[in-house]
């Protein structure tokens, strides 16, 4: 069990701390077969029991966490903290060395006896997490009325040293496999859920890439049948110019159609008729249909125009 924090008394553990311990103990599942004792509390004991509260749980739920490892499992995150801000100060200290001077064997000796002495610490974290698991399993299992999945094929079984012994090398190998260290070196371990959630967030992310891809090829197919036919405009622009015939200060699009040449309104809607170059005149047009209606009276009336112009 964990150190008590706080206690005014000095060089050990009130009496009063001692039997309130005890006679909680009694009802309290986890403690069931277990032997504890208490010595008095240092800073990280404290800081442990201050995180439990911050986090709303109860007195008894406190005491159930240090009977299934919770306090050690916090003290060697703590530890591992330490470690971790005392290697980087070590890293940061033989850089600047590095950069110089070159860093030194000394230095180099150190950094090494940090990278072994961080997985070192890496697997005690493991193996607490290990024992802690086990530890809630072994209390999970004996009050359940059936066998509970991922707890192994004990049920029932009240030797909590019986159910350690047959059980911490599952629960060993399972956090081994699922354990992952953040960048402060803490560690969490993954559960089923976590890798169904990050699956789900995996495929989330697929089927929006997918989106944004389908959308982006629309935007491109627009965009490129918007300049396409920008494209044909300017075309179709480009060839009424080279039609355009002026006549007398009259302007109309002129067109060559078996020989002879077609005579249409500056629009290009209606046949005016055909030019005739012998006298300069605009005649009425008698080429195939066109599917559109061609008149003597248009050609009339584009002479009339004519004339009225140079009139």
């Amino acid at each position: 069990m964990s150190p008590a924090a706080g206690g005014s008394c000095s060089g050990g553990v009130c009496r009063e701390d001692v039997i309130r311990a005890a006679s909680e103990a009694f009802f309290l599942p986890p403690a069931k077969s277990q032997a504890f004792a208490l010595n008095a509390g240092d800073e990280v004991a404290l800081e442990y029991q201050k995180s439990l509260r911050s986090k709303g749980y109860t007195r008894d739920q406190e005491m159930g966490f240090l009977f299934t490892g919770g306090y050690q499992e916090f003290a060697a995150n703590k530890t591992a903290e330490a470690a971790k801000k005392e290697a980087a100060d070590l890293e940061k200290k033989a850089k600047k060395e590095e950069s110089s001077t070159g860093m030194s064997e000394d230095s180099q000796a150190r950094l090494a006896r940090w990278a072994t002495e961080r997985e070192s610490m890496k697997e005690e974290m493991i193996v607490a997490r290990a024992e802690t698991e086990c530890a809630n399993q072994f209390v999970a299992q004996r009050y359940a009325k059936e066998k509970l999945p991922n707890h192994g094929d004990d049920m029932g079984v009240g030797d909590r040293d019986l159910y350690m012994e047959r059980n911490l090398p599952r629960v060993l190998a399972w956090v081994r496999e699922n354990a992952q260290f953040d960048d402060k070196g803490q560690l969490f371990v993954l559960t089923e859920e976590d890798y169904k959630r990050a699956k789900d967030i995996k495929q989330e992310a697929a089927r929006a890439a997918r989106r944004q891809a389908q959308l982006k090829a629309q935007e491109a197919k627009e965009a490129a049948e918007a300049a396409a036919e920008a494209a044909r405009e300017a075309e179709l622009e480009a060839q009424l110019e080279d039609l355009k015939f002026v006549h007398k200060g009259v302007t109309y699009l002129k067109y060559e159609l078996e020989g002879r040449e077609v005579i249409l309104d500056e629009d290009g809607e209606d046949i005016l008729g055909q030019w005739n170059a012998a006298t300069q005149t605009i005649d009425p047009y008698d080429g195939p249909d066109l599917g559109i209606e061609a008149t003597e009276e248009a050609a009339g009336a584009a002479n009339e125009d004519v004339a009225e112009k140079d009139e």
